[in-house]
């Protein structure tokens, strides 16, 4: 049997558009509860990593945007706010602040439609969907030197678990109407992240791995998903590493 080839960056733009196109209308945290719970671990990262942006000119972009979870924490930014995300629904349906100047623009990851040294800081929630070398080529272009970059994705320890024999590089989502549907979804060990952080000329600031026990500081039920994965790891869910984040600089004279 031949080897499998990896998927190129438009195969993975098309099923990602597809499958986020038709879940964009229920893309939030009441009725996502993994995402919710995603959200919840992350929100003070987040928080922390961007507040100091809102007396800044620099343009900020939150990439992989989806329905505004990271643009719904800038309600205090002072300089322009760009959202880009492969769904053209996903950005129809974001509900943001009004009070922030923010452009909406349907694009890829893969291949960022702004300028070289444009952009003083990325954000992005759940950068698995797109998180490749070719897109860290991409950020380390368009951000300026010393810019930053802070984003989150699920933890490797659970996912390839609950992926178990099929595709590691794909997720599944089961929508309301109870229709299934996959998108691929790019997760790493801490050493394969930091190295690949490092290729593309990015020293972390900051790593942190959010474990269940944390999940216990939100009123909130867990996700049945992520009980399953401690099942089947055989961890209590308080042990579990569930989501890791990560805030990065790029080094001057890089990319």
């Amino acid at each position: 049997m031949s080897e499998q080839l990896p998927p190129t960056v438009t195969e993975i733009d098309r099923l990602n558009r597809t499958t986020f196109d038709a879940l964009a209308s229920e893309y939030n945290d009441s009725m996502r509860l993994t995402t919710a719970n995603f959200h919840d671990l992350s929100r003070g990262f987040f928080e922390r990593h961007v507040y100091d942006a809102a007396d800044q000119d620099f343009a900020l972009l939150d990439l992989g945007a989806g329905t505004g979870f990271v643009s719904s924490l800038l309600s205090h930014a002072k300089g322009l706010v760009l959202a880009i995300d492969i769904s053209f629904q996903m950005l129809v349906h974001a509900l943001v602040p009004d009070n922030i100047q923010r452009h909406k623009i349907c694009g890829s990851a893969f291949a960022l439609p702004l300028g070289n040294a444009t952009v003083g800081r990325i954000v992005s929630s759940l950068a698995s969907s797109f998180l490749r070398a070719e897109a860290l080529k991409e950020v380390s272009r368009v951000l300026r030197p010393e810019g930053l970059f802070i984003f989150s994705m699920p933890s490797k320890a659970w996912t390839d678990t609950i992926r178990g024999l099929g595709d590691l590089e794909k997720t599944t989502f089961v929508s309301r109407a109870g229709f299934s549907s996959v998108a691929f979804s790019f997760t790493y060990t801490q050493n394969e992240m930091s190295q690949l952080l490092d290729k593309y000329e990015f020293d972390v600031l900051e790593s942190t791995v959010s474990r269940g026990i944390s999940l216990r500081n939100y009123d909130r039920s867990v996700s049945p998903t992520l009980v399953e994965a401690a099942k089947q790891n055989r961890l209590p869910l308080d042990e579990m590493p569930i989501l890791e984040l990560y805030a990065c600089r790029k080094r001057v004279g890089g990319g």
